[in-house]
């Protein structure tokens, strides 16, 4: 799709006439604003705030911009009694609901690409949402916030919040 944006709030060298700025394919350009959330980032366990469960000893995450609009993600931490755990999944923020690689935790999942710094991802389960993660990386891409949130087994709502430094 060819599209045109004019954006009066440029200035411009020849005395405010109004810039365009074209975009060949949006669809393109929204991909290439994945790559701003690749990196390494270490988890700053003095931030964390759980509603639910208890917060990770330490951690971090890798995410990486794949191929045909995908981002994958891989997690370690350790527990707060000092087991390590880990995980990997991929994700295509396209907003289109996918099978859930787990299906005891969800049936299917649906991540979207909210704005340039911040992916939510729904999680699905009989058709009825289970859990919702937010991303959201900071401004000057320095760091990012992990907000998960959702329901406990006794129907009690809740958030847990994890702050990531990128390394």
């Amino acid at each position: 799709m060819k599209m045109a944006i004019v954006d009066d709030t440029i200035p411009h060298s020849t005395g405010g006439d109004r810039v365009f700025v074209a975009y060949e394919d949006m669809h393109a350009n929204r991909l290439a604003g994945l790559y701003r959330f690749e990196g390494h980032y270490q988890l700053l366990p003095e931030h964390n705030h759980f509603e639910t469960g208890a917060p990770p000893q330490a951690g971090s995450y890798e995410i990486k911009a794949l191929t045909e609009g995908r981002l994958s993600f891989h997690a370690n931490w350790v527990t707060s009694d000092g087991r390590e755990q880990q995980m990997i999944y991929s994700v295509r923020p396209d907003g289109k609901e996918y099978p859930n690689d787990n299906p005891v935790i969800a049936d299917h999942m649906i991540t979207t690409l909210e704005d340039p710094y911040t992916l939510v991802t729904v999680k699905k389960k009989s058709g009825y949402t289970v859990s919702l993660a937010r991303i959201e990386l900071s401004r000057d891409e320095s760091w990012l916030k992990l907000i998960q949130s959702g329901f406990t087994w006794n129907g009690k709502a809740f958030k847990n919040i994890a702050l990531f430094l990128r390394k």
